[in-house]
């Protein structure tokens, strides 16, 4: 899948998002204060808070092997391993970190986990989700901030801070 995605940010704050799929002809909109919105139709995140009934949306990244050579590699793998010993119930991955945060939003997965995107991949859904009721976190738990090249994001905070619990955590230089 691939989305267009389009973010508003006023004052380094996050206001408004749109993400496209021309594949699907699926818009996503979502506006602080207005909700979240499928194709005109209101969308809610899921309300699951067990990672063990949580299926989610997570690649493996390969594209920080440039920067963490074979090391990212084990890292990835150990974080879906680990997630798969904690009871999740699947993994999927859309091909899009703007699709794949869109799914958390209308509760077809249940969270979604990356590092190393970049600022045009988050901040449009990133308030697709949060007006979806949803949350969007740092993945270590901190508080998201769409230029440190991460993202979690849940359809609950139990959930995403359960998510977060069972990742090994990898910085990057933050986007200027």
């Amino acid at each position: 899948m691939i989305a267009i995605c389009v973010g508003l940010a006023i004052g380094k704050k996050l206001r408004a998002g749109i993400v496209y799929n021309p594949i699907t002809n699926e818009l996503y909109l979502g506006q602080v204060g207005k909700g979240a919105f499928k194709n005109g139709f209101p969308i809610r995140a899921s309300k699951n808070q067990l990672l063990s009934k949580a299926v989610l949306c997570q690649s493996l990244g390969l594209h920080n092997r440039v920067q963490f050579g074979d090391r990212w590699l084990d890292i990835a793998q150990g974080n879906m391993r680990n997630q798969v010993l904690a009871g999740v119930r699947g993994h999927r991955s859309f091909g899009s970190a703007a699709i794949n945060m869109v799914m958390v939003a209308q509760g077809s997965c249940d969270g979604y986990v990356e590092y190393g995107i970049h600022a045009w991949d988050v901040a449009a859904p990133a308030v697709i989700v949060l007006e979806a009721g949803g949350v969007v976190t740092d993945p270590t738990g901190a508080p998201f901030d769409v230029m440190s090249r991460k993202v979690l994001c849940a359809g609950t905070a139990e959930l995403g801070k359960d998510l977060s619990n069972c990742l090994t955590h990898v910085d990057f230089e933050p986007e200027a």
